[in-house]
């Protein structure tokens, strides 16, 4: 058998599918490209990023069946947004040294559902299913590794099938791709029973379940909603606005008592395949 040569038109690119099945929650205007979808699976809140020029009919209550893919839609959070989020809109008033941040924003990244195909699924009269299907299948380089809690993280570099193209060009005359970052969690720190941990970055032993920046990894699992909580400090230092905190009265018991609950989600791992 004949092995056809890599050219653009034989591009290998990674997984990325998602299939869920879940209950609209709600419908916004996103921004300029995307319609936002909230839905709940199971105990999970997901969203579905549909392309504004999709034409669809979709309910609110109704549950559907969605397949497609995993991608993380960038916006910008002002700080005045983030005081909201966190109860604590009076504080412009109540602090001058807080102006110059009215019009300061940071960027977040929403990672959604982009949906290939949606189809309703018929009300049945025992309501929404306990367990509803919920399944991914992701690969790509891992660009960063870290612990939170009893749990194991890594974010993911994804170049899909579905994946922009950039100027200029890649490797072995490819076209460059703008790659998706998505977040993995690997639960109590195993998969499948196995236990893992974190490497450096670089290192080719062969010991088995040590996880590094610059893997390459394959993974198949399941979305699942994550809360985390993030001060006002850290707000102020990924806006690279420090210097307004020296001047605050109590500053540390401000900068750490202010805090806002963001939802995030991840693939819980269930399965991994680590290439090399």
């Amino acid at each position: 058998m004949t092995v056809p040569a890599l050219t653009a038109s034989h591009e290998r690119f990674d997984l990325n599918s998602v299939v869920i099945v879940g209950t609209v929650q709600k419908i916004r205007p996103f921004n300029a490209r995307h319609v936002l979808v909230h839905m709940t699976s199971g105990s999970n809140r997901i969203a579905l990023a549909l392309p504004e020029e999709q034409d669809i009919t979709l309910l609110v209550g109704e549950q559907v069946s969605v397949q497609g893919w995993l991608e993380d839609v960038p916006y910008e959070e002002s700080f005045a947004a983030f005081l909201q989020r966190a109860g604590r809109s009076d504080l412009f008033e109540k602090y001058a040294e807080l102006a110059p941040l009215k019009d300061r924003t940071i960027q977040r990244a929403l990672t959604v559902v982009t949906p290939a195909a949606t189809r309703n699924i018929p009300a049945t009269p025992g309501g929404a299913e306990e367990d509803p299907e919920n399944a991914v299948r992701l690969e790509g380089i891992v660009v960063r590794v870290w612990a939170y809690s009893r749990n194991l993280y890594v974010r993911l570099a994804v170049y899909d099938e579905h994946a922009a193209t950039l100027e200029g060009d890649g490797n072995a005359g490819l076209p460059r791709r703008q790659a998706r970052y998505v977040t993995v969690q690997f639960t109590d720190g195993e998969v499948d029973g196995r236990a893992l941990r974190l490497g450096k970055s670089g290192g080719h032993d062969l010991q088995p379940g040590v996880i590094r920046r610059d893997d390459r990894i394959r993974i198949s699992g399941r979305l699942k909603g994550r809360v985390y909580v993030e001060t006002m400090r850290e707000w102020i230092s990924r806006a690279k606005c420090t210097e307004v905190t020296s001047a605050l009265p109590n500053a540390d018991t401000l900068l750490e008592g202010v805090k806002a609950r963001y939802g995030q989600v991840v693939i819980e791992a269930t399965k991994l395949i680590q290439f090399g």
